[in-house]
């Protein structure tokens, strides 16, 4: 049945051939392993001292079973199924591979892949609101995804559970020998399915010895072999054929190769390989090192071409202005959308740690340390998609130590968020039963709920009423403020994750760099934590840097702890990763499969020992330095081995990536620097009011530029730049001089302070004061700069962050003037009230006082005191 015109531009034809072709031989791949194991076991079983297997070469009889004329392809026409109507060429447009037959012996191999990988269910689940005639993006996205495809045997030869998977022993030369054979009989039939012609004879140096499969055993010319029953081709030829005919010279074997006639260099190489493993006359010492070693190392590469097209399969084409000095990109190295490798068990671990809670309903604590890049965010990320499935609440949280966001901050913005999850994730049945149960709980006190999370006005209107109640007590003044101190913050915690999780519902809180965290923030989520064994059910992770904790720092006393209310914890460290997930790193990033990256990654292994982030950096410097390039002529990238041994590389991974931002263009680099000011990640409000500051007219420009360079990434909401690693941000730090970087945080803060709108001031306005603050503040501007650390402990009184409050309301007393007292009166008695309102909540109980007396000794009306008196008589009490 030949396929006819296929649809679509011939691009799209040709991607939609080289994916049918490609699963016909890997389907060809399996026929051959089995035909290879019914073989070698009815020999031993006759106790035969000829054929393949045991030091034997393959009988000449299974050589005569894997010839092209031997098998027969079956297949399907989806547009077929759907309207019948469909032309010829509509159908070969959506010509599908299902399943390959021997004819002699009798075996039929059937091609499936898992339902939730296939076409059926990404039409059903993936959000496409019909299905189209047309081949259209769907289609394409699928050629992309590719396919995971698994093999049903039918057959009365006893083969069907055999199993082909895990390496093959190399044994003796016979051995080799015979796997050479039929591997060479592969790469013949891959050949021939893709040029449409069996390989020429390949010839030495003289050009007069032919050498490859015996005459007897070639097809004749008249006779044009091809797999029955079906043409491949959109275009129904078979193209190629007399460009493999034209010169047997193509190549340094004589073989025309195929990337010369313009299929993917990928399959090229690996028919090559192949073809290689029969060139045995002269001994091991004359075989290709790259030669394919067995028929299953074939089989499974052919796999990976098909389970990821997109990125082995098809050549990448050079993009303009793309890559490196105008080469397709490095796969993978964005710090976003790279795989996670060589971390299955860690993750089998986590996911086990998170059923457990499912199981019991009890709390657990789950530490991930190791160096940094060593991989600890990655593999947490992993399992949150598979938490949320099964019906967990997933909170994520980082600790950086340059953010605007105090520690104990980014805890309660945890538990915040877990507000919204609750909204979004149960049914209106399940929010009144909840809502019921919390105003139950809470009585009287439910605004102090509300003014601890303000989100949980989303469960409820009766909620949102008292969330509007506490914002106009917060207006009023400051007393409602003093009611809630770290102690009671606790203790409301601890009741609302009682109410809101539960086996069914298990939260994860997965807080990222607890070694930045502090004291106090730490303290919380052990009292979370240590509830009664139970009453809620949290499954807690916090990664931290091992070489970062010593051991007196906050973290390791949570871990004693935690252990002495006999909370259940487990550990996991990640060390360096070994060869083989290193190549396929190596081997992702480069589009390349394993076996062919497999000395590169050796390489990379020795200079970097493993370090997930460093080999990524140190591929992409290799890049840089001109010793891994990409051969247009081959189509793939290329690398100098003995330049790379030779190679001086960075001991670390931060001096590695401050060597390349200080080669970059003086512009790019003042916007790395810029951006690292803000910690881990800037937003696009911030970036569009710097912009408008002569020094950073390019600030958005250069950022993007960045992105692609791999050092920044867009967040999944498009309202940041983050920087792709902690250390990428560190390296971009360390840019700044000492010397400079108060000052440049001080003009950051300002010109933030001065040119943000009303509408946005609010919302930046712990970003500007931790600016500013940074900075050596001049004379004239203390006074200015202390009213806005007033309005900022203010706010953050307001919302129950006693860190921050305590942080800008000490900084507030810091720059009022030597005559404060005289010369701003009203703004003295505010800013000690308020310093000393949250000394007292944070437990400063000696601080507390002496902001107090301050107010007593200096107050010039009775009324100016009452505030401070009430407070005095509560911290002495």
């Amino acid at each position: 049945v030949a396929a006819g015109q296929g649809g679509g531009n011939p691009s799209e034809r040709a991607r939609s051939s080289t994916l049918r072709r490609t699963v016909v031989a890997y389907a060809i791949s399996e026929a051959m392993l089995r035909l290879s194991r019914r073989s070698t076991s009815r020999r031993e079983g006759r106790g035969e001292d000829e054929g393949c297997g045991g030091g034997r070469s393959p009988s000449s009889a299974l050589l005569d079973q894997c010839r092209v004329d031997n098998f027969v392809v079956r297949v399907s026409y989806e547009d077929e199924a759907r309207s019948p109507s469909a032309t010829s060429s509509r159908r070969a447009a959506r010509t599908k591979v299902e399943g390959l037959d021997v004819l002699d012996p009798s075996l039929s191999l059937t091609l499936v892949e898992p339902y939730f990988l296939s076409d059926d269910f990404h039409r059903s689940f993936g959000g496409q609101g019909g299905v189209e005639e047309d081949k259209g993006e769907e289609d394409e996205e699928h050629e992309e995804r590719g396919r995971f495809l698994e093999v049903e045997v039918r057959s009365s030869l006893g083969i069907e559970d055999d199993n082909l998977t895990g390496d093959v022993d190399a044994g003796s030369s016979a051995d080799r020998e015979a796997e050479g054979v039929l591997c060479r009989r592969l790469g013949e039939l891959v050949y021939e399915l893709y040029a449409g012609t069996p390989p020429a004879a390949a010839f030495d140096e003289e050009g007069l010895v032919a050498r490859g499969r015996a005459k007897e055993e070639e097809p004749s010319r008249e006779k044009k072999p091809s797999l029955v029953g079906i043409s491949l081709d959109d275009d129904g030829g078979g193209g190629g054929a007399s460009t493999a005919r034209r010169s047997t010279r193509g190549s340094s074997r004589g073989v025309v190769p195929l990337n010369a006639m313009g299929h993917p260099a990928s399959i090229s190489l690996l028919a090559r390989n192949l073809l290689d493993c029969g060139d045995l006359d002269g001994g091991d010492e004359f075989r290709p090192d790259d030669a394919c070693p067995s028929l299953r190392v074939a089989r499974d590469e052919l796999h990976l071409l098909l389970e990821d097209p997109g990125r082995f399969l098809f050549d990448r084409v050079p993009a303009p202005g793309g890559g490196i000095g105008g080469t397709p990109a490095l796969l993978g190295l964005d710090g976003g959308g790279s795989k996670l490798h060589g971390r299955d068990g860690e993750r089998e671990a986590v996911a086990e740690v998170f059923c457990r809670v499912s199981r019991t309903g009890e709390s657990e604590a789950l530490f991930v340390h190791g160096f940094s890049g060593s991989g600890k965010s990655k593999l947490i990320q992993s399992v949150l998609g598979y938490v949320d499935v099964m019906g967990g609440y997933v909170v994520h949280k980082k600790f950086d130590p340059i953010s605007a966001q105090r520690p104990v901050s980014v805890v309660l913005s945890a538990f915040d968020d877990l507000c919204s999850f609750v909204a979004q994730k149960n049914s209106p049945q399940e929010l009144e039963a909840a809502v019921a149960e919390l105003m139950a709980v809470f009585g009287a006190h439910l605004s102090l709920l509300a003014q601890v999370l303000p989100r949980v006005t989303l469960l409820s209107p009766a909620l949102q009423a008292e969330g509007k109640a506490t914002a106009a007590a917060d207006d009023g003044g400051m007393e409602n403020g003093a009611e809630i101190n770290l102690g009671r913050v606790n203790f409301i915690l601890t009741l609302f994750v009682r109410v809101v999780s539960s086996k069914f519902r298990p939260v994860m809180i997965f807080l990222d760099d607890i070694h930045n965290a502090d004291g106090a923030s730490l303290d919380v989520l052990q009292h979370v934590l240590s509830d009664i064994k139970g009453s809620s059910s949290i499954f807690f992770v916090g990664n931290y840097r091992s070489n970062e904790v010593p051991d007196d720092h906050a973290v390791l006393r949570l871990v004693r702890n935690l252990e002495e209310f006999d909370v259940r914890i487990s550990h996991l460290h990640l060390d360096g990763m070994e060869l083989g997930d290193v190549n396929h790193i190596v081997s992702d990033a480069l589009g390349i499969v394993p076996r062919i990256t497999r000395p590169l990654a050796q390489l990379v292994l020795q200079k970097t020992k493993g370090n997930p982030l460093f080999i990524l950096e140190c591929v992409r410097s290799l890049a840089d330095r001109g010793l891994l390039r990409y051969g247009l002529r081959e189509r793939r990238w290329m690398w100098d081995a003995d330049g790379i041994t030779t190679e001086e590389v960075a001991e670390n991974v931060s001096s590695l990536l401050s060597t390349k931002m200080v080669d970059l263009a003086e512009d790019a680099r003042m916007a790395l620097k810029i951006a690292s000011c803000f910690g881990n990640s800037v937003g696009w409000v911030i970036v569009e009011i710097l912009m408008s500051n002569p020094r950073f007219p390019n600030l958005r420009r250069e950022l993007d530029n960045a992105v692609k360079e791999g050092f920044v990434i867009r967040d999944d909401k498009g309202e940041a730049f983050r920087f792709s690693h902690d250390k990428v941000q560190e390296a971009a730090y360390s840019l700044i001089p000492e010397e400079d970087k108060s000052q440049l945080h001080h003009q950051i803060g300002i010109h933030l302070y001065e040119n943000a709108i009303p509408e946005q001031f609010d919302s930046l306005i712990f970003v500007i004061v931790n600016q500013i603050n940074r900075g050596d503040i001049p004379d004239d501007m203390r006074v200015r700069i202390a009213d806005l650390n007033h309005r900022a402990a203010s706010k953050a009184m307001a919302s129950t962050n006693i860190v921050a409050a305590y942080a800008c309301a000490s900084a507030a007393a810091r720059l009022l003037p030597n005559d404060h007292w005289e010369s701003q009166y009203d703004l003295s008695r505010n800013v000690f009230l308020l310093l000393g309102n949250a000394a007292y909540t944070d437990g400063r109980f000696d601080e507390a006082s002496s902001a107090l007396d301050q107010i007593l000794e200096q107050g010039k009306l009775l009324k100016d005191k009452f505030d401070a008196y009430f407070l005095k008589i509560s911290l002495v009490s």
